[in-house]
């Protein structure tokens, strides 16, 4: 895994969009009852930082951990590109966090747990959070024309899976942010060329390349052209769990 996102670091941002609007409400939620000043925060899984960077603005300091060198490396460069130099990057995974326990008041993670063994990942982040820490998940639903989207492209590689929703909490979130996604046909096909949906992984290059093909060809008899805009309504939802209750 860590390797294949080594390959996507460069595009991964391109593919994953986080409204700074949206953003900014959902880091304003989950400090509303903290001194900022005084917060320490573990970002698992962060990636390149859509979250870190904007959390590490407010905090007094950031733990970004991946899997993914490359990751984290353009991580480090947009951290030093607005010159905030209160994130650290360490390599690691969610089921075992390279820091020690008791370190961090909040910890976050977006669209990761399920890549790992949950139940061991969410022993790490309570090991890992204080007493009176929260681990906060964070999770951008897909809309509808991208659900449509991730059909064909099952479809095209002949998989039996049906696109879902990302949720997968019963209870309701803490916080529901709607927003609106916009974006064209082209948008969509070359994020999948890209290799940066999880749905493109397992796929050998002759495979992926037979089914890109079949695939584009379906979206394209559907939406009638690249330049075609696509829009639909999105949720973005927080979830907070107390470490008491993990």
């Amino acid at each position: 895994m860590a390797n294949y996102y080594d390959r996507i670091a460069d595009t991964y941002d391109a593919t994953r969009e986080y409204p700074t609007a949206v953003v900014g409400a959902v880091v304003d939620f989950v400090l509303s009852d903290r001194d900022r000043k005084r917060t320490t925060l573990i970002d698992v899984g962060a990636g390149t930082g859509l979250l870190s960077i904007p959390f590490a603005r407010a905090v007094r300091r950031v733990v970004a951990v991946d899997v993914s060198q490359q990751m984290l490396e353009v991580l480090d460069r947009k951290a030093n590109a607005e010159g905030l130099t209160n994130i650290d990057t360490k390599i690691g995974a969610a089921q075992g966090l390279p820091v020690p326990a008791a370190t961090f008041d909040v910890a976050i993670t977006s669209h990761v747990l399920h890549l790992t063994d949950r139940q061991k990942s969410l022993c790490e982040i309570k090991r890992v959070l204080r007493n009176d820490g929260a681990h906060v998940d964070c999770r951008c639903n897909w809309p509808e024309h991208r659900r449509k989207i991730e059909s064909i492209w099952l479809a095209s590689r002949g998989s039996a899976q049906v696109a879902q929703s990302m949720a997968v909490d019963s209870r309701p979130p803490d916080l529901r942010i709607p927003w609106r996604l916009e974006e064209t046909v082209g948008d969509r096909l070359a994020a999948y060329e890209s290799r940066a949906h999880g749905s493109c992984w397992g796929l050998g290059d002759e495979a992926f390349a037979n089914a890109f093909a079949k695939f584009k060809y379906a979206v394209l008899e559907e939406y009638g052209s690249e330049s075609q805009p696509l829009a639909s309504e999105s949720h973005f939802e927080v979830f907070v769990t107390p470490r008491s209750r993990i």
